[in-house]
């Protein structure tokens, strides 16, 4: 499935792992056909980047670890900028997107879980028409608004 655009397919909701805010993040679909995500917002004063990463990075770097050991540290690299929020708020969207789960053997850790029912979703709202463009209408100059 590809298209000639990037698009955001969902923009959703998500308590940081530590409980003390609220993360909004987007996952997007690009030409090359790879998933990206990226925190958007935070409710919290904590800093973060709002740069986009590769799923298919993340899932590579998650593999790297040790089973049921996943922390931020197994993340580390993922992103370029400079906050050190970004893995932990990452592994905060991937609990709620259901491609880790809370560790069955160490505490503070997480494990992997099997991704097919997240691309399953991922294909649905590809499949989905894109949300109708929200038109703004232009202001209507008058003549007041130009002789001042």
């Amino acid at each position: 499935m590809t298209t000639d655009e990037i698009r955001i397919l969902k923009t959703g909701k998500c308590p940081s792992l530590s409980g003390k805010s609220e993360l909004t993040y987007q996952i997007r679909f690009t030409p090359d056909s790879d998933i990206e995500v990226r925190i958007h917002a935070n409710s919290s004063a904590g800093y973060f980047s709002n740069e986009w990463v590769s799923l298919k990075r993340v899932l590579a770097k998650m593999a790297k670890a040790p089973v049921g050991e996943i922390t931020f540290f197994s993340l580390e690299g993922i992103y370029k900028g400079k906050s050190a929020n970004n893995p932990g708020f990452l592994l905060a969207v991937l609990k709620k997107e259901g491609l880790v789960q809370d560790s069955s053997t160490k505490r503070r850790c997480y494990e992997s879980v099997d991704p097919s029912k997240f691309f399953e979703k991922v294909k649905a709202l590809l499949e989905a028409p894109p949300p109708p463009v929200k038109k703004t209408r232009a202001k209507r100059v008058t003549k007041e608004a130009v002789s001042t």
